[in-house]
């Protein structure tokens, strides 16, 4: 089983997850992508906040 990949598109903000990671956004085709998965799985992001 494949994990999702979580990308944010620099120039217009969409995120998407999808299983590979995609060299172009899909709403604006911006190539400036920033992959956000290792984010998501630190412990930090599950933490609670005061």
């Amino acid at each position: 089983m494949l994990g999702l990949r979580y990308v944010a598109c620099d120039d217009c903000g969409t995120v998407a997850a999808t299983p590979a990671t995609p060299t172009a956004c899909e709403r604006c085709g911006s190539t400036a992508l920033t992959d956000l998965t290792d984010r998501f799985r630190e412990p930090t992001y599950f933490a609670d906040v005061d």
